[in-house]
């Protein structure tokens, strides 16, 4: 049985929902602030912080989806060289975002916990005791694998070097799933797990196919047959 790809959707209309989502996050953001009003309980650490820290979030997720999907598609169905480069690249840049995007999001989470605001003169007083907390530790191991991860993938475009680019990425989406609030629930193991499997299926097939819609149509093609 074969099935083909859907139509090749254009840079500039994934540019606009890739805006669309942003701005949408954004808006969620402002809506729950002001929902929020005088009710903080700990010292506040100023808008930026609590508006960047789930933006930087949702960025690291949607650049993590384009690492796993590309490395996996990479590294398990592209027969050409040439469009396993292209999509490495891709990998790359994906993977390198998730640092950053990571390293940000520490930084907020770190303020929102503490109260501090970001720039402020004691900010990074205490980020020791943070970074020992179970919260800490796992944001921390999250960029540095992720780092990992950028560094393996600008260093080929090999396979093997998809497939363990691929598995690093793995690594940060359990990372990701260790630090969200229902890994703190009575159902740990459950909820994280849950977390994970949703994080790596969605990785896969968003970041998968938005390194599909950017490859030659003849390569999506060679791609897009699924024998069973």
């Amino acid at each position: 049985m074969t099935a083909a790809v859907p139509r090749r959707v254009s840079a500039p209309v994934i540019a606009l929902v890739l805006v669309t989502l942003l701005v949408l996050a954004l808006i969620s953001v402002l809506a729950a602030d002001a929902a929020s009003g005088d009710n903080l309980v700990l010292r506040d650490a100023g808008a930026l912080s609590r508006a960047g820290g789930p933006i930087a979030s949702m960025i690291a997720d949607l650049a993590a989806a384009l690492t796993l999907g590309g490395a996996v598609v990479s590294g398990w169905l592209l027969r050409e060289q040439a469009d396993r480069a292209r999509a490495m690249t891709l990998v790359a840049i994906g993977a390198a975002t998730t640092t950053l995007a990571r390293g940000m999001s520490l930084a907020f989470s770190y303020a929102v916990a503490t109260g501090q605001s970001v720039g402020s003169a004691r900010f990074g007083s205490d980020l020791n005791v943070f970074l020992a907390t179970d919260l800490g530790i796992w944001l921390v191991t999250a960029v540095a694998i992720a780092a990992t991860a950028t560094t393996i993938a600008v260093t080929g475009t090999s396979r093997g070097t998809a497939r363990t680019v691929a598995v690093a990425a793995g690594l940060v989406a359990f990372s990701s799933a260790m630090t969200g609030h229902a890994g703190g629930g009575e159902d740990h193991e459950v909820a994280t797990s849950t977390m994970l499997v949703h994080l790596l299926a969605v990785g896969i097939w968003l970041g998968g196919l938005a390194v599909l819609q950017l490859l030659p149509a003849t390569s999506r093609d060679d791609v897009a047959v699924v024998r069973g």
